[in-house]
């Protein structure tokens, strides 16, 4: 009886330490809005005008109920936006004109004097400005600078050569003439052929088929995860907005940020089943290594360098706004600064940079994948490669762990409201384990141990239907992978965190866990164990889509910010508006991917590769991201 009398009052002591978890609808509507705007089409109407946006911190003079409830109501940064914390768009020039004058360069004191005016005689509240967003007067303009020009050229030459390559294929297909492979690779016509091409019908290629309906789905539910970002920016309904964590289904979403390890574990998969079907007849040596990272770097780095351009130059042209600033300029400015981090694939390590965030994937990837070439040249034996295996799936497990319980982290990415708005990027778990290459092992390994498994196994050959007897165990990996995504809910109570080391165990355990998911529903389509996952994952619509998911995973945040950046009024968040964004962002982002692979992306390849391969190719030859025909870009 002690016992339970001491464990419920520790309980009661954790839930009033200095936080405050809930609070009625007439006590949360005390508090002054976490954004609000002047309008902003309104006061730009006017000639004159100047409209700011700056992020305030709320202060006060003395003691105050109100800024203690605020304070103590912020404390549970997992599903509270920090009400101590605001931004606000202000019409300055209608809305404290007596306090403006059209010659301050410095706007900070005007800008406090006029929200305080406000605050005070509303909440009896002051507050102080941490930042100025940015400031619009009327009839501003951006002009363009060199960088412009250069990209603006760079451009119209490819569209140039698009143009002469279209012209050129069509007078070859006319005149039924052998066309230049070099001027055929920028036909859209003939990359249109490519595109829409079915998928290979050799029996053993099609046994991968599924991983093609697998990479776009999980592309796709990437684009959902990150389409609800803006929202947290641009929420007039904030209370029920934090309510939404209290939904199951909306947990299981804010838990999707592990469907990314599905692409770990299949980049794993694919490079070990190539390794070793390269091995059947070629010696593998070091000078390999080298030559497979930069013919990497070669396929990877083009349509990425195109985005990359843009965003630094012409993308800053795409809005105005209150958010604008916030939301996309921001990405334009660190860009431009960092981006040598982007194309060199260490931007998973450069911390406080929103330049192109989506891509710390693609750097994580890549340094796998150095990792997996290095280790596979240097340990061939077989024994001596499955101890190192081991290895590798120890270092995986144990660096979440470190990371976790050494530096105090959450135990999974929390999707908390003020990390939206940041895109993660100020966020300590984002930044030292989900984003890191080290950090990310586990799958990879996995999926390098099941590509030996599934090859072992092809290579004895043996019979599709001895599986068969497996297939009710399979059906339970979509519930299983489901149960996993919900646990995490855990994380979500109003209570304090768990202890440390729970927290780095669930870390090192959770990504295994869901890894574990993807590795028996890999092997359950190869080796054929059932049909109900894998009809749907070899639907040969996925074909096409899989050639475009490069390409859309590369262009989605840039649709984001600019979509969300625009908005100058704040919206009402709900379960059918996140959805219309979310499948209308899908369907915007699949549609300019379709553009951009014929014109960029599948060109560009195809000269890297006859550059590579130094020689011409057969023109029916695919070298584009194919559906897990274990070409070069199926692991991306």
């Amino acid at each position: 009886m002690k016992f339970i009398c001491g464990f419920v009052l520790l309980l009661i002591f954790e839930r009033s330490a200095g936080v405050i978890y809930r609070l009625n609808a007439s006590e949360y509507y005390r508090m002054p809005p976490v954004t609000h705007l002047d309008p902003y089409e309104l006061c730009m109407s006017r000639p004159g005008a100047l409209y700011c946006s700056a992020e305030l911190a709320v202060v006060t003079d003395g003691p105050s109920q109100l800024y203690d409830m605020m304070k103590e109501y912020s404390e549970h940064v997992v599903t509270h936006f920090n009400r101590t914390r605001l931004f606000y768009g202000i019409c300055v020039t209608k809305t404290c004109p007596e306090l403006y004058n059209a010659n301050q360069t410095d706007l900070t004191n005007t800008l406090e004097a006029c929200l305080n005016k406000t605050l005070w005689n509303e909440y009896q509240l002051k507050s102080k400005v941490t930042k100025i967003i940015s400031c619009e007067k009327y009839g501003d303009t951006k002009h363009v600078d060199a960088a412009d020009i250069m990209v603006a050229a760079i451009f119209v030459i490819i569209l140039m050569l698009n143009l002469i390559g279209s012209l050129f294929g069509f007078y070859c297909n006319s005149k039924n003439k052998r066309a230049n492979n070099l001027l055929l690779c920028f036909s859209i016509s003939h990359n249109w052929e490519k595109l829409v091409k079915p998928a290979n019908p050799d029996p053993e290629v099609a046994r991968f088929r599924a991983l093609s309906g697998l990479r776009t789905l999980t592309m796709m539910f990437v684009i959902l995860g990150h389409a609800f970002l803006p929202s947290a920016v641009t929420a007039v309904n904030e209370l029920e907005f934090e309510q939404m964590y209290d939904n199951l289904g909306y947990q299981i979403f804010f838990n999707g940020t592990l469907i990314v390890q599905t692409f770990f574990v299949m980049s794993g998969f694919f490079m070990m089943t190539k390794i070793l079907s390269y091995s059947e007849h070629h010696q593998i040596t070091w000078k390999m290594v080298p030559k497979a990272i930069v013919s990497r770097w070669l396929r990877l780095t083009p349509s990425y360098a195109v985005i990359l351009a843009f965003t630094c130059t012409w993308m800053r042209f795409g809005g105005t706004g209150p958010f604008w600033t916030r939301v996309a300029d921001v990405e334009v400015e660190d860009c431009r600064r960092d981006w040598y981090y982007n194309l060199m694939y260490i931007n998973n390590y450069k911390d406080d940079s929103q330049c192109m965030p989506q891509t710390w994937y693609i750097a994580c990837d890549m340094q796998l994948h150095v990792l997996g070439l290095v280790l596979l040249d240097v340990f061939q034996s077989v024994r001596v490669r499955k101890i190192a295996l081991g290895c590798l799936l120890a270092v995986g497990l144990m660096t979440p762990f470190l990371h976790t319980y050494f530096q105090n982290l959450d135990a999974v990415l929390l999707v908390s409201p003020s990390i939206m708005a940041t895109f993660f990027v100020t966020d300590p778990t984002f930044n030292n384990v989900y984003k890191r290459g080290h950090t990310n092992i586990i799958n990879f390994a996995l999926g390098l141990i099941t590509g030996w498994i599934v090859y072992s196994w092809r290579k004895k050959n043996i019979d599709d239907g001895s599986m068969k007897k497996y297939r009710y165990g399979m059906w339970l990996v979509f519930p299983a992978m489901l149960t996993v995504l919900g646990v995490g809910a855990v994380f979500y109570l109003d209570r304090p965190p768990p202890p440390a080391l729970v927290r780095a165990v669930y870390a090192t355990l959770v990504k295994i866990t869901f890894g574990m998911c993807i590795v028996l529903m890999i092997m359950g389509c190869v080796l054929k164990v059932e049909n109900l996952y894998r009809g749907i994952l070899e639907w040969s619509g996925w074909t096409s889509l899989a050639r475009l998911s490069y390409c859309a995973y590369l262009i989605h945040i840039m649709h984001i910010r600019t979509l969300g950046g625009q908005k100058s009024t704040l919206t009402r968040v709900s379960f059918l508006q996140i959805n219309m964004e979310a499948y209308g962002l899908i369907c915007i982002t699949l549609t300019s991917a379709v553009p951009f692979w014929l014109m960029v992306e599948s060109p560009l390849s195809q000269i890297i590769h006859l550059a590579l391969a130094g020689k011409k190719e057969k023109q029916e030859t695919d070298i584009n991201m194919n559906d897990t025909e274990l070409e070069k870009k199926t692991d991306k």
